[in-house]
């Protein structure tokens, strides 16, 4: 499936996007992997490794609080 320019540009797809959108639109709350994974309808492993790429980007940031790791929007690109 084709991507826009600009979403080649900022190296991103519509997994990413439907991470960064669900995220933007619950800027105040914190979810897991395993909570965006359900609510995008993404693979738990493609969640994660997409969640990777958008804390190493610095899109969002993720903590570990207990035995989970919970993440939140920090910015969109």
């Amino acid at each position: 499936m084709p991507i826009s320019k600009n979403d080649f540009e900022l190296g991103v797809d519509e997994a990413v996007n439907s991470i960064l959108h669900f995220l933007s639109n619950n800027k105040d709350k914190a979810f897991t992997s395993g909570e965006i994974s359900k609510e995008v309808a993404l693979d738990l492993d493609i969640t994660r490794q997409i969640l990777g790429y958008l804390k190493e980007k610095t899109y969002i940031k993720g903590k570990d609080i207990g035995a989970n790791t919970y993440y939140i929007i920090q910015r969109m690109p």
